[in-house]
């Protein structure tokens, strides 16, 4: 245990305070005092209306913008731990609608197209032989918790929605009569929640950086390894579905969550093809404790520490 108490604030990524599964490790890490066993305070903030600059002199748990803005910008971004391995959103649908190509010519509500849940959606698209700017009236939707897309799924407004994790899909779906028309990880796999850091800014080895991955491998075996209680979190968390409904979400995370032991992951390896089968990899992998011996001091992050360390998400 760290013989100092040290500060981490870090945020929400692209979901805003939307996308629950980019939460799920920190809120079990938290609940079940893994951070404290740590030594180490860490407060979510929600970093979606920050610039990549801005995002640069902290951390991340948003993988998914991570990558995008090193393939596109070259920021060099380092994933050290990987949490979720495949995007956990969908697309919901009004009655009717029973397939990703019905919604030709269809009003649906999704994020914009530079957002890394966008950019997932019109892959699925694209694959399902629809041209998102062409074949389908888009109405792009502000990072949120959905309750907004959902209400216009009820009245009308809108055919379909790409909604995100912070409801059980297949439960809103079976309370409204409506379709899941599919899950965007059946369709491509790629890292888009974990702990990322530039090392422009952020050195790897920071202690509280080395503390918060061992608190959240703490927080992947119990998803993998106790069923009840990530069910019991999963209740507090979502706050509408009762232990029936939570189940499947844990099933779901159970699987589709990453396994706490693995080598190193890294966010300057390009995306699987989005065709490929969605089992044919293996799942990015969360990095091995770093050795306790001294690590040389790095030009923007000191050996000790002499105030807190920020860590904030995309």
């Amino acid at each position: 245990m760290m013989s100092r108490r040290w500060a981490c604030d870090w945020g929400n990524r692209q979901g805003g305070i939307g996308d629950r599964h980019e939460e799920l490790v920190a809120y079990i890490a938290d609940q079940q005092d893994y951070y404290a066993d740590e030594g180490v305070h860490v407060a979510l903030r929600d970093g979606c209306p920050w610039d990549e600059q801005r995002l640069r002199h902290g951390a991340t748990i948003g993988l998914g913008r991570a990558l995008l803005s090193r393939l596109a910008d070259g920021i060099p971004w380092v994933a050290l731990h990987v949490n979720t391995h495949r995007p956990l959103f969908w697309f919901l649908a009004r009655p009717g609608l029973t397939s990703l190509a019905d919604l030709a010519g269809r009003r649906l509500a999704v994020h914009a197209p530079h957002t890394a849940p966008g950019c997932f959606a019109r892959i699925v698209l694209r694959e399902a032989g629809l041209d998102p700017d062409r074949d389908i009236h888009t109405i792009v939707r502000p990072p949120g918790d959905y309750g907004m897309d959902l209400r216009w799924l009820h009245d009308g407004r809108i055919d379909a929605a790409v909604v995100g994790s912070t409801m059980a899909p297949e439960a809103i779906a079976a309370e409204h009569g409506w379709q899941v028309l599919a899950w965007v990880g059946d369709h491509f796999q790629i890292p888009t929640v974990g702990v990322a850091v530039d090392p422009t800014y952020i050195h790897p080895d920071d202690p509280a950086v080395q503390a918060v991955l061992r608190a959240h491998r703490r927080a992947l075996q119990v998803i993998h390894n106790e069923p009840d209680t990530t069910v019991r979190h999963i209740q507090t968390f979502l706050g509408r579905h009762t232990a029936d409904e939570a189940k499947p979400t844990t099933r779901r995370s159970s699987h589709r969550i990453s396994p706490p032991t693995a080598k190193p992951t890294s966010t300057s390896a390009p995306p699987q093809s989005p065709r490929s089968p969605p089992n044919s990899a293996s799942p990015p992998p969360s990095p091995q404790p770093s050795s306790t011996a001294p690590q040389p001091p790095h030009p923007r992050s000191p050996a000790t520490p002499v105030s807190p360390v920020v860590i904030r998400a995309s």
